[in-house]
């Protein structure tokens, strides 16, 4: 048996998601999710300014300044993005007991789901993720498919 995980497609638009933290990790994954349609609520104590300009835009829900969050069975996700890895542990623990799938991003291993490399053209939209080992070459895999269809990176 590998470490490898299944590709699963799922249609994010509409779907709420509920994101903990601000940082660099956060804006990825609101940049990832925003292709698709997702209805992104950010917590966090602090935001980077592309995080603020998307709450302007309405783009997504921003809370700032409290790590107090709710989870809401009709959440589709939540995904715990701090630089605290015990409260990143505390928040997926809570989502799952409210039946919600989580993502630890300080914990590979406490993730019921991965966020693959992505790319996404006119009509079809691809994912390339690996065991976590060797982000490189995940990297590299999607960079090559960028190259071969003409597509350009659009996340961060």
């Amino acid at each position: 048996m590998n470490n490898l995980s299944m590709p699963v497609f799922v249609n994010m638009s509409g779907k709420k998601v509920l994101i903990l933290g601000g940082g660099k990790i956060a804006l990825r994954r609101v940049n990832t999710l925003l292709q698709f349609g997702a209805d992104i609520h950010v917590v966090t104590l602090k935001a980077r300014d592309e995080l603020l300009k998307y709450a302007d835009d309405g783009r997504i829900t921003l809370t700032l300044g409290t790590s107090e969050y709710g989870t809401d069975r009709k959440l589709a996700f939540v995904l715990a993005c701090t630089d605290n890895a015990e409260f990143n542990a505390q928040v997926c623990r809570r989502a799952r007991e409210a039946g919600i799938p989580a993502n630890n991003a300080s914990d590979r291993g406490d993730c019921d789901f991965y966020f693959p490399a992505v790319i996404i053209g006119e009509d079809y939209s691809v994912g390339v993720c690996g065991t976590g080992e060797d982000h490189g070459r995940v990297r590299e895999v999607a960079g090559k498919i960028r190259e071969e269809y003409g597509v350009k990176r659009e996340d961060v």
